[in-house]
Parts: C-alpha cells; sequence; structure tokens
C-alpha cells in the first residue's frame, strides 16, 4: 500500500496523514537549529501501515532540507533512526 500525502502543518508543528476520518501525526519542536521529534501518534485503526515510519522519514527529510540537526523524545521515532529505517529522501508533504 502506499501512503496517502503526508501535510505539514508548520503553525501547528505537525507532520499529519488523514485516512477515513482518523488523524495520525507526528509532533515537533523547532528551536535553535534543532528539530525535536515529540510524539508519534497513530490510531490503532491505522496501524501496522507503515504510517509512524512514513511520519518520521517525512520529519527527518524536513529538517535535512532545511540543514537542521534532529533530536527525538519519542520511543518509536529514535528506534526508528537507530535500527537505520530512515528514508531522508522522505515522502512529499504538502
Amino acid at each position: 500500500m502506499s501512503n496517502p500525502p503526508i501535510r505539514l502543518d508548520a503553525a501547528r508543528h505537525l507532520f499529519e496523514i488523514r485516512i477515513d476520518g482518523q488523524i495520525a501525526y507526528l509532533e515537533y519542536r523547532e528551536k535553535h537549529g534543532v528539530l525535536t521529534i515529540l510524539h508519534t501518534i497513530v490510531p490503532s485503526a491505522l496501524g501496522g501501515k507503515g504510517l509512524a515510519a512514513a511520519l518520521v522519514d517525512a520529519a527527518l527529510a524536513h529538517a535535512a532540507r532545511k540543514g537542521l540537526k534532529v533530536a527525538s523524545e519519542c520511543w518509536y521515532a529514535s528506534r526508528h533512526i537507530a535500527a537505520g529505517k530512515v528514508d531522508l529522501k522522505g515522502p512529499e508533504t504538502e
């Protein structure tokens, strides 16, 4: 399954995927040249589709494009990054 578009809501510091009225999202903070991933939330109905990984990859690609360092306070994002499963090209964001 290809993932639906990821929407960047910079004003709310979120990357979002909307499917069937449900929202999977990644919340981040950007301060002093560092993008910190705070939370990655995927409703159970949307689980197992790779959405969390896609959201993390989108955040990392965004940080790379802006020349930001990355930190994580989110266990999932930390594990994803440490496992080396990162796609720095990332999915396109709207």
